[in-house]
């Protein structure tokens, strides 16, 4: 199954002896060159990244559409992406789909298995594995699409896997649809099926290659072998090299062997000049050889290219104050952090993520420190963030616009439902335990016209996968995810085929270390993969002129930015008006909000803000209003009432807290009231349970042993701590057994440990 291989050396690197399976693109058809120029040729004969795709791709067909695709026209870069399938599959490639999310990648599979059955008389099997939340997506497109195709889902109760299993002894199916977690589970099932094509939707999955799921899928035998992923990379160039290793595991067998590939020109480098930052020349050397190892089976479009009617999505960063009740806990946790150390006086890991985590949460709410709170206006009163999005949500609601809010905590989620329903706002909310029926029906909910529930609150986990949520035209990330590529899957939930209105995404940030950090990690890894996905221009018309132009623009100086500062009323509402009536109705709103408060307070501070670029500079002075000073506005906010004062903070928050007062646990303490709320709601409150652990408390709910999902929960925890009970028995029945050997032994006048006597000694 390691059909394609090309056998080529890539700008420069050293051939390597690959055996290929005789297929189009391996064995006796593959390319050796050696020699490359820096320019993103691939031999120094002159073999470019171009010709290399070409030579990969030799066997080429007129594509159209399958007469059993009967859910649809095809668009025409989705029939692109069919034709450049259908050539992986004549030139026995493997490949990367990896279109941005929202194009249309599982119609594109349906479109090829199709195509597969009706042309090349090939019906499969195949095997799809996707993660559970969109398994009754796949469901419907198959039978929308190509109900033609016998398509069999391997999940459920065992009841229902079984007769599952009596599908597959039988043959009599196209397509095989499971998850993960039963690749792992069922592995002596599915491992069993000789597959034609294996294809993993949300490739990224196999990010890991020392995960369960990614060396169980190295043992399952097919033909061709797909990734399905708008994420291709996602943090560093060793998940990259995982995914890579999974198509094609005979050539990236070693992620350092990757690793020194990439880096062989500065091997002979003194070791000062290695530890320098690589320059402009270097990095675009590096990165071509990527794009030249990628280009034959890596095929990515996006949007903004091939879907002309979409409308646009623009995103703006929120910058808020923190409250003096979060600056001062937060300073206190910072303290705490730097006394933290263990006993050879270093400070660990483990305990810098719990403050850095701790830190996270004080910047969203204090009340996430808190065992009992009021529900009154102190909800957005004691935390920066709420008190923004207090005079978001009613100006947004307003005019009828329809909101996504992502936050990363499940315990966050509790206290903004507070909020909500205390400003009695109607919403929808869904995280890590709802299971997917109740998916599919909050997700049809929020969509249909005529429905009065205008806020959707997610996590960003749970939420960023699965769902299709057009009708939304506003997102807001509450707080930021340290992989960036979680927050665009957020954001495509709403920027995605069918929109019809343009989107706009609101980030918000408070002025602290901790969240810029967050910031700063994401836009790095985000500049990981422009440079070598986004510039790689990985579909079927670019030129290698145009691709290296798009990589130098990357590289040419960078924008001086602009020192953060908080957002001024003002600003925040140019941010959210889509329309003059909009942007008179928010001033409007704001005028006793702030008691007149904010146009004098921008005249007055004029003075203090940081002066507005030059129009020269900038092109269009409209955009570069003064900003307020931290300062200013925090006072501003305090003034109107819209914060609280230092006054009335609690006298327990202004005393300094002690190392007890701090928890240590990454989540903070539970309340009873929002237990029952979240019980009454059939909601789990922990999000971070595994997938073994959710497929088995779905099992329980499947089979009749659990009643509700709190019910199946808490099975499932009584099973984790008997298990734990009996790890203890055994490990006290151990030492029990050690003592009677050693007591037996000394009563014998047997040292213990001593080495046995000779015979006949």
């Amino acid at each position: 199954h390691e059909g394609g291989e090309v056998d080529v050396d890539v700008d420069g690197a050293q051939p390597m002896d690959v055996e290929g399976d005789g297929g189009g693109g391996g064995g006796d058809d593959g390319v050796r060159e050696q020699g490359a120029s820096s320019s993103g040729a691939v031999g120094g004969g002159g073999l470019t990244r171009d010709v290399y795709y070409q030579l990969s791709h030799t066997i080429r067909e007129t594509v159209t559409q399958p007469s059993i695709l009967v859910g649809g026209t095809l668009l025409p870069y989705q029939l692109t992406g069919l034709e450049w399938m259908v050539s992986l599959y004549n030139n026995n490639l493997h490949g990367i789909l990896a279109d941005e999310m929202g194009l249309g990648k599982t119609v594109q599979t349906i479109a090829l298995f199709a195509y597969l059955r009706e042309y090349k008389s090939d019906p499969g099997p195949h095997l799809v594995v996707a993660p559970l939340s969109t398994i009754p997506n796949w469901e419907a497109e198959f039978r929308k699409w190509c109900p033609a195709l016998g398509c069999v889902a391997f999940k459920g109760s065992k009841d229902e896997r079984l007769q599952s299993k009596g599908v597959l002894k039988t043959g009599r199916f196209n397509v095989c649809l499971t998850t993960p977690e039963y690749v792992i589970r069922e592995r002596a099932t599915l491992a069993k099926q000789r597959w034609r094509h294996i294809v993993v939707d949300e490739g990224h999955r196999m990010k890991s290659a020392k995960s369960k799921f990614h060396v169980n899928m190295q043992d399952f035998e097919s033909t061709h072998r797909l990734l399905l992923t708008g994420t291709p990379l996602q943090n560093n160039l060793t998940e990259l090299w995982s995914l890579l290793n999974f198509l094609l595991p005979k050539i990236f067998q070693r992620a350092d062997d990757f690793e020194r590939w990439f880096n062989e020109p500065f091997s002979q480098l003194p070791s000062q000049e290695q530890e320098a930052a690589l320059t402009e020349e270097e990095q675009l050397l590096i990165i071509n050889r990527l794009h030249s190892v990628l280009r034959p089976f890596l095929l990515r479009r996006i949007k903004k290219d091939v879907l002309e009617e979409l409308p646009d999505k623009q995103e703006y960063v929120i910058r808020v104050e923190l409250s003096e009740w979060q600056k001062i806990v937060y300073k206190q946790i910072e303290n705490r952090a730097l006394r933290t150390v263990d006993s050879s006086g270093r400070v660990t890991n483990k305990s810098l993520q719990n403050h850095l985590m701790q830190l996270r949460k004080i910047v969203n709410h204090p009340y996430l420190f808190v065992e009992e709170y009021t529900l009154n206006r102190d909800l957005y009163r004691v935390s920066g963030k709420f008190e923004v999005l207090d005079r978001l949500l009613p100006k947004l609601l307003r005019f009828d616009h329809k909101v996504l809010i992502f936050c990363q905590m499940t315990r966050l989620m509790d206290i903004l439902a507070d909020y909500l329903e205390w400003r009695t706002i109607d919403f929808l909310r869904l995280d890590g335990g709802v299971n997917v029926d109740e998916r599919k029906e909050r997700m049809e909910e929020f969509n249909r016209a005529e429905s009065n529930k205008k806020i959707f609150m997610l996590s960003t986990r749970a939420g960023g996968l699965g769902l299709n949520l057009q009708a939304a035209d506003t997102v807001i990330l509450f707080d930021s995810d340290f992989n960036p590529q979680q927050d665009l899957q957020a954001q495509n939930r709403a920027h995605r085929v069918g929109q019809t209105k343009e989107v706009r995404v609101y980030r918000l940030i408070t002025l602290s270390p901790v969240e810029e950090l967050v910031l700063l990690k994401a836009q790095h890894k985000l500049d990981i993969d422009e440079k070598i996905i986004q510039a790689g221009l990985f579909d079927t018309e670019s030129t290698e002129k145009e691709r290296q132009e798009r990589l130098k623009s990357l590289f040419e100086g960078s924008e001086q930015q602009q020192e953060a500062r908080v957002t001024t009323p003002e600003q925040l509402n140019k941010m959210l008006a889509r329309s003059d009536e909009e942007m008179a109705y928010f001033e409007e709103y704001d005028e006793p909000l702030f008691n007149n408060a904010a146009n004098n307070n921008t005249a007055t501070a004029t003075a203090t803000a940081a002066a507005p670029p030059p129009a020269s500079a900038s092109g269009d002075q409209e955009h570069h209003q003064p900003w307020l000073e931290s300062a200013a506005v925090s006072s501003l906010l305090v003034r109107s009432g819209r914060l609280m004062a230092p006054t009335e903070l609690p006298s327990w928050v202004v005393t300094d807290l002690s190392a007890a007062d701090i928890p240590d646990e990454p989540d903070p303490l539970q309340l009873d009231r929002t237990s029952r709320k979240a019980r009454k709601k059939g909601v789990m409150i922990n999000d971070n349970i595994s997938d073994r652990q959710y497929v088995r408390i779905m099992e329980r709910l499947a089979d009749g042993q659990a009643g509700s999902v709190e019910e199946a929960v808490a099975q499932e925890d009584e099973r984790r701590k008997a298990r734990k009970r009996k790890r203890r028995r055994m490990k006290q029945m151990r030492q029990e057994q050690q003592q009677q050997a050693a007591a037996a032994a000394a009563a014998a006048g047997i040292e213990v440990g001593a080495a046995p006597t000779a015979a006949g000694d």
